[in-house]
């Protein structure tokens, strides 16, 4: 009679499916894993079929970091507008309780780290969205016609004729340019828009600001 311990079983187990095999599994289904990356800020990120995992994640952490984000990936395969809005659980689950769904993932959320409540989050999305929605009206005392949804044809063109590192913070909010020539570097952020870009104009300041503040109204609860 053959006898095996636990902890065989459980070397047996991390043996069969580690950090490694999960990648390779992502790896054959076409996504693209970074495992060395700032992962924008968080432990990690989902995006355009990439997956990026922080170099700063503990190697304990990694592959329920990796299920995690992995399960974004299938979410976005079925509801494809559920990068920008969080996407609705009636896409996942064939009911109509999906509220008391909802509630009682909050409340294990809560459970399971009690520091965890959303009062705050919820209250800083709306104050980003009343900080839109000024910036918009701050636009549209200039362009009328301006709407979110679609390219702002006045940046555009702003940019093209006016070269200055300010074109880089509508994607990025903090940057730094390195002269090729010197060597020197100068740092820019957001925050000190106005101070480092005192001739743009204001539809163009706002608009900047307006784009950095999208990015963070979307952010999901992770």
């Amino acid at each position: 009679m053959h006898t095996c311990s636990i902890e065989a079983i459980t070397e047996h187990k991390n043996n069969c499916f580690n950090i490694n095999t999960f990648i390779e599994f992502l790896l054959k289904q076409g996504i693209i894993v970074k495992t060395n990356t700032k992962a924008r800020g968080n432990l990690g990120i989902y995006f355009k079929n990439r997956i990026d995992i922080s170099k700063n994640a503990k190697n304990e952490k990694r592959i329920s970091i990796l299920a995690h984000e992995y399960a974004h990936k299938i979410h976005y395969d079925l509801e494809n507008g559920s990068i920008k809005d969080g996407g609705h659980l009636e896409i996942l689950f064939n009911t109509d309780q999906t509220q008391q769904i909802k509630n009682e993932l909050f409340n294990v959320t809560c459970l399971i780290d009690p520091t965890a409540l959303f009062e705050d989050f919820y209250k800083r999305k709306n104050q980003i969205f009343q900080q839109i929605m000024e910036l918009e009206n701050t636009i549209r005392q200039e362009y009328p016609d301006f709407k979110r949804s679609n390219l702002f044809e006045a940046a555009k063109r702003y940019f093209k004729v006016h070269k200055t590192p300010a074109q880089y913070l509508l994607k990025y909010s903090r940057i730094k340019i390195i002269s090729p020539v010197f060597k020197k570097e100068e740092y820019y952020s957001i925050n000190n828009i106005e101070k480092d870009f005192p001739e743009l104009p204001c539809s163009i300041i706002a608009y900047i600001k307006l784009k950095g503040l999208e990015f963070f109204k979307n952010l999901r609860i992770n």
